[in-house]
């Protein structure tokens, strides 16, 4: 008998559930992806007691963009989410340069347990 494996995180916006008034959940590929989307954005010492948790790529907007930086942050994206995500299967990390020096993420991976490829994109831009 196979079995399968259900992930369940709560919501980061902490809303309540209207039927048990209970905090939120998301499960699943909703589940996995707020947690990709919450380690690709936090940076270093964000986190109390977990100061290797998350990424630079925060610090890497204000570096030059060339070929060379691009792999950086992609191998950046890389070791986190390997080092912290066990429920997935990395497939591929792409990190492009927009034509507003922006920084458009594309994330590509298996749900452990599953045969279904997700992907996950995010940009970051220069705020200044």
């Amino acid at each position: 008998m196979a079995t399968t494996r259900n992930y369940i995180d709560l919501d980061a916006a902490f809303t309540a559930n209207p039927r048990t008034h209970d905090v939120a959940t998301k499960t699943d590929e909703n589940a996995i992806r707020g947690a990709l989307r919450n380690l690709v954005y936090t940076q270093h010492y964000d986190r109390p007691f977990q100061p290797d948790l998350g990424c630079q790529i925060y610090s890497m907007l204000f570096e030059p963009l060339d070929a060379l930086s691009l792999i950086v942050a992609e191998r950046v994206i890389t070791d986190a989410i390997n080092k912290y995500e066990p429920r997935i299967a990395l497939q591929k990390v792409s990190v492009n340069e927009q034509e507003d020096n922006s920084l458009f993420i594309q994330i590509e991976y298996l749900i452990k347990n599953t045969l279904q490829p997700q992907v996950f994109t995010t940009t970051f831009t220069r705020i200044r």
